[in-house]
């Protein structure tokens, strides 16, 4: 063993030349590359497999407790015992977080120790410094977020981000960095990427992302573009939840994969995963450890997405690292070993914390992921190819990022260095002017901005949470200090989980001058933020008072304050705190606000409007100065209109913009007056109408829909009450009353699939919001949205086995008899669910077990007789009585049948009988279930 040791540290040796080197020498690296090559594949020959298995594992040791401790504290100093673990386990890289990093010298000490502990090979450090709200370095310039950079539209600022993240991360001795993220942000509601999206288009998305990915490797640190294949449409949290992804492979290739292509062609180094069901790329199915249920399998685990798409179409051939695998999306479902195992499978290089290791006792966790891996392998699960291409790519990653390159300085040195580096003065520099850069005025009605106050006036400052209003204060006491802003006085109150009551009525009624932070994140307790701040927007109008609205994170908040004057976003909540701006965006926005600087961001997202997501409010782009004109009043259009007639400024330039192509303009005469000549507009187009100067100067535009004409209008009634019909069966038909709402009863057709609502409800939606049919229609579609789930809840506990004949007529019994053809499955006209087809003279019956005695218990399926000759539906051998259900619709019904077990007997029989007549009958979801115990 020991000359083996000593055999892989020569190759390493050699490995250290070469990389010093290519390092050094470009043309040398031509000369030297298959000679790097070959070292490193002599150096896989010389390694255990436990080695390999090493390498690609990174842990985090976020906290640790010591065996002589009580409780685990953060892990900020190294210690023998996680040193041991990193040298039993050969691990390949730590992960390092917030609580890991307090201060500048303790984490370069930390860090050195880490690597000190790594005899052999050197360690990936990585960490996710994003920038903006998600930054783990406590002492490190934070940055305005990728939104903010993606609201600059310079992708110039995005290479600063990465150049700045990048030059702090060497400094302390972090290699590498979980970023950029390159998912685009297409779901306003989306719960955890957000702010952390440079935008909504995939165009910027992939623009900044090159950018900000040049900046941090011309620092020399991996870069690891996340989160695969596009986590910005999911409506769930993977932190928590499993996101199921429903577009087409179509949609992806121009949305959400459009940032990954450009950022291979960029040499990316590493690629992160998303823990997301995408069933357009991989729909392969998975039953869940934590409830039994099928899922699909996630595309962290999926080799159809990470080798099969990613590696070969994409011809990815850098790091793949799944995101944490200790993540719910994946430890609900699967086993710690089968989670590493089938990650590994999938084409996954590098394993995130796969267990939590944060005490000796808690090494078991991680002891037995490794056994298994290895027990894998040597059972043949797992290739040791697959292992060794793994880890080939690792070693070369770590050579060409220079992690074998000898230390140049001593670590007091490089601890003096850091600290000149890390959150310097140039750096700050260009922190404030990116976030003055993204600014993005939204609203600015009658030229409420900038504020000018005189000496004396109160300003009121309200904002969710008590640092943001210490930040607006703040930096208004600044702005007083540097003569920029007269001697006001300034109060400010946090609302977080408060009404608008009457203290803070008070307070609104004695200021001159109202801020609100409407700090909106699309979390539960969000929308109370939003529904304060349009308290506080109506009573100041009902006191002639203009409230400025700062929309601090994500920015979709903006188009519920339609009755506000001026609104703003700034796209970074955080505050001040510890005598310190957390981020640089609030105190950015406040200048804005008493005209230190103006406004110069555009919007980076389309923010939708709050009464119809299929219009957008405000769209990307879109931005206003501070020198505005009033926004002019528009007429109704029509798809049948030619002409938009309107009000506004006399004299000034009109403006109709569709689809971002002017397609008509005009002049408002001097009565205030306009007519724009305009091609016909299909109906849901939306027109931009502004009004301008001959200086540039824009009005916010007015922005209508395009109308249907009755007669299409009518049409669209008509289509959607029969395609709402066709969701149902026919007992009982649709009738409305004159108020228009539903009198129905009766179940779902038998046919009936997601498929068919969504359908039927496109239908709806295409009418118009006018129209006052369209919400009765809408309750419908709510209501067979909900017998739908019922019915596919109903399988939970179904006594009756095979009930849905997705088995053909496993465990029906057929009776076929004289000259009677043999029953037979088959799929419903409509070919979305099977039924049985029990053929004249024929039936099939089956026993039901597992039943109480002297229980009632309801039988319940879907049934037609094709010639209106009864079929028979019933249950016998009860020990009651025996009960029958006759069918005679041409139409499927769903029929429900109570039966009692007597007091001896524990099984019953259920049957489906065509007595006589031409043709067949049919039936299918046979349900059986207990109703009432006694």
């Amino acid at each position: 063993m020991k000359t083996k040791s000593k055999l892989i540290n020569s190759m390493l040796a050699l490995i250290v030349i070469i990389s010093a080197i290519v390092w050094n020498n470009k043309k040398a690296f031509t000369e030297t590359k298959s000679h790097s090559q070959i070292s490193v594949h002599d150096v896989l020959k010389q390694m255990s497999l436990e080695e390999k298995i090493g390498q690609m594992l990174m842990l985090d040791f976020r906290y640790w407790k010591k065996q002589d401790e009580m409780n685990p504290t953060n892990f900020t100093a190294m210690n023998e015992e996680v040193g041991n673990i990193i040298q039993k386990y050969h691990l390949g890289g730590v992960i390092l977080f917030k609580e890991n990093m307090p201060d500048i010298e303790q984490t370069t000490r930390l860090i050195d120790g880490l690597q000190q502990a790594s005899s052999k090979i050197p360690l990936l450090v990585n960490t996710d410094q994003e920038g903006g709200i998600v930054t783990r370095i406590q002492a490190g310039t934070n940055l305005p977020g990728n939104m903010a950079v993606g609201a600059t539209h310079d992708s110039k600022e995005a290479y600063n981000t990465g150049k700045i993240i990048g030059a702090e991360l060497k400094a302390l001795g972090i290699n590498s960095t979980a970023s950029p993220v390159l998912d685009t942000n297409s779901n306003p509601e989306n719960p955890i990427i957000g702010l952390r999206s440079f935008g909504s288009k995939p165009e910027l998305v992939a623009q900044m992302g090159e950018s900000m990915l040049r900046g941090l490797q011309d620092q020399n640190i991996i870069a690891s573009a996340k989160h695969f294949p596009g986590h910005g449409d999911a409506g769930q949290d993977s932190h928590t939840e499993l996101p199921l992804i429903l577009h087409s492979r179509e949609h992806l290739n121009q949305i959400d994969l459009v940032p990954f292509k450009h950022a291979i062609k960029n040499t990316v180094d590493m690629i992160m995963t998303a823990h997301l069901q995408v069933p357009s790329l991989d729909n392969t199915k998975y039953i869940s450890k934590k409830d039994g249920k099928e899922i699909i399998v996630p595309a962290t685990l999926s080799r159809k997405i990470m080798t099969d798409l990613l590696r070969n179409e994409m011809k990815f051939d850098g790091i793949i690292i799944s995101d944490a695998l200790e993540m719910q999306a994946i430890s609900d479902h699967f086993g710690k070993e089968e989670a590493v195992i089938m990650a590994i499978n999938s084409g996954v290089d590098i394993a995130l914390m796969p267990a939590k290791v944060h005490s000796l006792e808690a090494e078991k966790n991680l002891l037995d992921i490794f056994n298994a891996v290895v027990k894998a392998v040597k059972d043949r699960k797992i290739t040791e190819e697959k292992i060794n291409d793994s880890v080939e790519r690792i070693l070369n990653l770590k050579i060409k990022r220079g992690l074998f390159l000898p230390k140049q300085d001593p670590l007091e040195e490089k601890i003096r260095n850091a600290k000149k580096i890390i959150n310097n003065s140039t750096h700050k520099n260009i922190e404030k002017n990116m976030a003055e850069k993204a600014i993005t005025l939204l609203k600015n009605e009658d030229n409420t901005l900038p504020l000018k106050p005189k000496k004396g006036d109160k300003l009121l400052v309200l904002s969710t949470y008590q640092s943001q209003v210490d930040a607006m204060k703040e930096t208004m006491e600044i702005m007083k200090t540097d003569g920029k802003l007269t001697n006001i006085t300034i109060f400010g109150i946090p609302f977080y989980k408060r009404e608008l009551d009457d203290s803070i009525k008070r307070a609104i009624d004695t200021a001159d001058y109202i801020v609100v932070g409407s700090d909106y994140s699309n979390k539960k307790d969000s929308m109370s933020t939003v529904e304060f701040t349009k308290d506080v927007i109506k009573y100041s109008h009902d006191y002639n008072k203009r409230p400025i609205i700062i929309s601090l994170r994500n920015p979709y908040d903006v188009s519920y304050y339609s009755e506000a004057h001026s609104v703003l976003a700034i796209y970074g909540p955080n505050g001040y705190r510890d005598k310190r701006f957390a981020l640089p965006n609030i105190s950015a926005g406040i200048r804005v606000i008493f005209g230190e600087n103006q406004p110069q961001g555009k919007l980076p997202v389309d923010i939708p409007s709050t009464t119809n997501l299929n219009q957008i409010a405000y769209p990307f782009g879109y931005s206003l100065s501070m020198n505005m004109i009033g926004t002019p009043k528009v007429n109704p259009v029509t798809e049948q209109d030619t002409k938009v007639t309107g009000t506004g400024e006399a004299g000034l330039k009109v403006s109709v913009v569709v689809d971002e192509k002017e397609i008509g303009n005009s002049k408002v005469d001097e009565k205030g007056n306009f007519i724009v000549d305009i091609p016909k507009q299909s109906s849901g187009k939306e027109m931009f109408i502004s009004i301008s100067d001959s200086s540039g100067n824009q009005s916010q535009p007015a922005i209508i829909q395009v109308r249907m004409d009755a007669v299409s209008q009518d049409k669209l009634v008509k289509d959607a009450i029969q395609a709402i019909n066709q969701l149902f069966t026919d007992s009982i038909q649709a009738r409305y009353s004159h108020d228009y709402t539903t009198l129905r009863a009766g179940a779902i057709q038998v046919h009936v699939t997601q498929q068919h609502i969504t359908e039927a409800e496109g239908k709806v939606r295409q009418i118009s919001d006018e129209n006052k049919e369209k919400a009765a229609l809408q309750k419908e579609i709510e209501r067979v949205q909900k017998l739908l789930k019922e019915r596919e809840s109903q399988q939970d506990g179904n006594l009756v086995r095979n009930g849905l004949f997705d088995l053909k007529l496993d465990n029906w019994k057929p009776w076929i008899g004289s000259g009677a053809a043999a029953p037979e499955v088959q799929s419903d006209g409509r070919k979305s669910a099977n039924v049985v087809k029990v053929h004249p003279n024929s039936s099939v019956e089956q026993v039901i077990t597992g039943l109480k005695l002297n229980t009632t218990y309801e039988l319940t399926l879907y049934a037609k007789s094709e010639d209106n000759e009864k079929f028979s539906i019933g249950v016998k051998n009860t020990g009651t009585e025996n009960v029958s259900v006759p069918i005679f619709s041409k139409d499927y019904n769903q029929a429900k049948i109570l039966f009692k077990t007597g007091s001896n007997m524990t099984t019953a029989t259920v049957y489906l009988y065509k007595s006589g007549g031409a043709k067949s009958g049919y039936a299918g979801f046979i349900v059986a279930k207990k109703l009432i115990e006694k």
